[in-house]
């Protein structure tokens, strides 16, 4: 929510299609940065419920599975 306020306040949008990028590598862009924070956030997540906490969810469920489950949860 911030980012929109963000992007509305200072007008980001408009003066980076002033200067000559198209609204594509804008989304693209934003997607990319947003999804790597998002994916930093979950590692950093996964690393101590199962290493630190030793919770039983992280240590038994399969790799794989978590990380789809997550992932699919952070494109939401």
């Amino acid at each position: 929510m911030y980012q929109l306020v963000l992007e509305k306040e200072k007008r980001l949008l408009q003066t980076m299609r002033i200067n000559g990028m198209t609204l594509v590598n804008y989304w693209i862009v934003n997607f990319a940065f947003d999804f790597l924070y998002y994916v930093i956030t979950y590692v950093i997540f996964l690393f101590f419920s199962a290493f630190i906490f030793k919770m039983s969810v992280f240590i038994d469920t399969s790799a794989i599975i978590l990380l789809t489950v997550l992932n699919g949860w952070g494109l939401v």
